[in-house]
Formats: C-alpha cells, structure tokens, sequence
C-alpha cells in the first residue's frame, strides 16, 4: 500500500507569501519536508513553480533563484518534469541535464501540457488554447525518442496514473 500525505502550500514566487530566501529559505522548505517525512508516509510529492533553470539569463530578472534553492531543500529522489508543448528541446536537454547534475535525482517522467498561445507564445496576458492531437502526439513521440523517458500529456487528469507509475516504479527499482 502506498500512502500520500498532502499537506499544504509553500506559497513563493510570483504574490508568493513566503519572503524568506537563501540558505533561510532552503531551511524552511526542508523543515515543511520533514514534518511530512515525520508522518511515515511512502510517497511525498512536492511542484515547483516553472523555470528551476532560466529560460534567458541576460539579466538577474531571468534567473530562477528560489526555484533552484526549493530544488536544493526538498531534495527529491526523483523527478516528473513539467513541459509546455511549445519548449524549444534545447531547453528541456539543458533542464534535464542541471536538475540531474545540481541534485543527486532522475527524471522518470515528462509531463507535457498542450497548451499553447495563438500568436506570441511569451505574451502572458494572451489566453490559451488546446495544441491538435497531431501535434500532441508527435510532440510526445519526439520527447521519448530524444530522450529515452516516458511522457504523456496532462490535461484535466489525464495520465496521472502513468506518471504516478512511472515514480513508483522507479522507486521500486531503486530500492531493490
């Protein structure tokens, strides 16, 4: 039996509540992980907000400093990384290879969202549409076939399932 534990929000980054950084945030984060590890729970699962690596880094407002130091404090075993239909694959090869080296964790999963902007894909006021299921699909299939790592697309809960087996797998792997 596998047992998850939800416990709650640490609130940081954009309106974040949370205004401790550095080594002080890294400690904060790290006691709210240990509160729940203190439960005995099998799984925890904890998100991080979009870009643990900066997209751009041609000034200081591109950088992802928290993201980096909520990586650093909740110190995963594994990881699902979370996608846009839209990345360059440069960019996904560049995260997948900072998060694996900066902690010692796998990336077991990619998590696509279809989403995509109409026009500017960096106009943030603009709304969002569903990608076709072509372009889903040959997406997904360049994802795996470049990478080796099972992805799947998410959208209104579709494959959580897969995801959540792809973790326990891995774990079932790493602890035998």
């Amino acid at each position: 039996m596998i047992l998850i534990w939800t416990a709650g929000t640490i609130h940081f980054g954009y309106s974040g509540t949370v205004v401790k950084e550095g080594t002080y945030f890294v400690e904060y984060v790290n006691e709210e992980i240990h509160k729940i590890d203190q439960k005995n729970k099998d799984i925890i699962i904890v998100g991080n907000q979009a870009g643990t690596i900066p997209r751009f880094a041609y000034n200081v407002n591109h950088l992802r400093l928290m993201e980096l130091e909520f990586l650093l404090a909740a110190n995963p075993d594994c990881i699902v990384l979370c996608v846009n239909i839209y990345d360059d694959i440069d960019f996904i090869f560049r995260s997948i290879l900072a998060i694996e080296n900066i902690i010692d964790a796998k990336v077991v999963a990619i998590a696509i969202s279809p989403m995509v902007y109409k026009n500017d894909l960096y106009l943030m006021n603009e709304k969002k549409s569903l990608a076709d299921e072509g372009e889903i699909v040959s997406f997904q299939t360049l994802l795996i076939e470049k990478f080796h790592i099972p992805a799947f697309p998410i959208l209104q809960g579709d494959n959580v399932e897969n995801i959540l087996n792809c973790i326990i797998d891995y774990l079932g792997e790493e602890n035998a």
